[in-house]
């Protein structure tokens, strides 16, 4: 079977996918990881197929504007007001 994993995120994030990644590969399937190109190479270190994501959506989450939506969760409708002008950009 092909499966596509999607994550985005610092390497915390992507690594337990990788991890899952692997565990399939092992199974017999076909795995590819889509994320930033920054770990382009940690995925393919571990034998997975890389797909490619651009940096935008992450430039965006690291942007002060993105940690204000991301830390500021206890306010939905100023959450998704945050939100809103991000995307807007």
């Amino acid at each position: 079977m092909n499966i596509l994993i999607v994550t985005l995120g610092s390497r915390g994030d992507v690594q337990p996918y990788v991890a899952l990644g692997k565990g399939l590969k092992e199974a017999g399937h076909q795995v590819t990881v889509c994320t930033s190109a920054v770990f382009q190479s940690f995925i393919t270190n571990h034998g997975l197929d890389y797909g490619y994501m651009n940096n935008e959506l992450i430039q965006l989450i690291d942007s002060d504007a993105g940690r204000e939506a991301l830390e500021n969760t206890n306010n939905l409708w100023g959450t998704i007001r945050t939100t809103i002008k991000l995307f807007q950009r």
